[in-house]
């Protein structure tokens, strides 16, 4: 139940603010900060205690002291409301654990006999990214020859990095199709990679530029990447991904898995 993990990732950054306030009111100075206003200037004052309803005068000597205890103030109230989305939060994934069943369990206890004879409604993500997956398309077969290089799925692609980006897909359990037609603007282009985003549930796409630093190779670049928008036909919530490299700046692997990871594709 990807909402149940949102909710805990939300558990957990709030669980890392928690710590950081806690840590600053730990070395935060006594009393509370006062502010006084009046013919445009401001005084500032530290209270003691509730009863002081006043407090005592600080010059301009002591503004460590009151960035502090301002620093202080912001701290508590950042620390109750904390506290309180903490509370809702923990108390909402307790109620799903405990009551919930995802949709998932409830396809997978339908016999496999029974689910090859019915259309679900709604086909949990594994198997969703299966039936994707299995799809039958033409490639691209524009210079069949210059696919010479095999990726760890045993398909054939253009160049190095190609493999190298099939490769991290594969490792990152990404569906993914290679050079899969897509009609855009009247014209059928074949995109490097076609990818899945299962937890969206829409398609991507990724053009990789291997020779960014040759003028004419960037110039045709610029003018593919173009094809890809609304206006052209572009599917309604899909988006494009692209990568590039040169003789100075050749790609990075570590930076590739970075940037799939951070944008929620991975399923490793």
């Amino acid at each position: 139940m990807e909402y149940v993990k949102a909710v805990c990732e939300r558990i957990d950054y709030l669980n890392s603010i928690l710590n950081k306030v806690t840590e600053s009111l730990k070395t935060a100075p006594a009393g509370k900060l006062r502010i006084k206003r009046k013919n445009g200037f401001v005084r500032y004052y530290v209270r003691e205690n509730e009863h002081d309803t006043n407090g005592k005068y600080l010059p301009k000597t002591e503004t460590a002291l009151i960035k502090q205890l301002a620093q202080k103030e912001y701290c508590e109230k950042l620390l109750r409301s904390v506290e309180r989305e903490l509370s809702a939060l923990e108390s909402l994934v307790d109620s799903l654990s405990a009551k919930v069943t995802g949709f998932d369990k409830v396809y997978e206890s339908v016999s496999a006999k029974a689910r090859e004879q019915l259309p679900p409604i709604m086909l949990p993500d594994r198997y969703f990214a299966e039936c994707w997956q299995l799809q039958q398309y033409e490639p691209s077969h524009y210079y069949e020859e210059e696919k010479k290089y095999d990726t760890d799925r045993g398909e054939k692609v253009r160049s190095k990095s190609e493999a190298l980006i099939a490769n991290l897909l594969y490792s990152e359990g990404v569906p993914y199709k290679y050079e899969c037609p897509l009609i855009l603007g009247g014209h059928r282009i074949y995109p490097d990679f076609t990818l899945l985003d299962i937890r969206r549930n829409r398609e991507l796409y990724w053009e990789h530029f291997g020779m960014i630093d040759d003028p004419v190779y960037a110039a045709n670049a610029v003018r593919r990447i173009s094809a890809y928008n609304v206006a052209n036909g572009m599917p309604e919530g899909g988006g494009l991904i692209v990568t590039s490299e040169s003789a100075d700046t050749p790609l990075s692997i570590e930076n590739l898995r970075k940037m799939v990871r951070g944008m929620g594709l991975s399923a490793a």
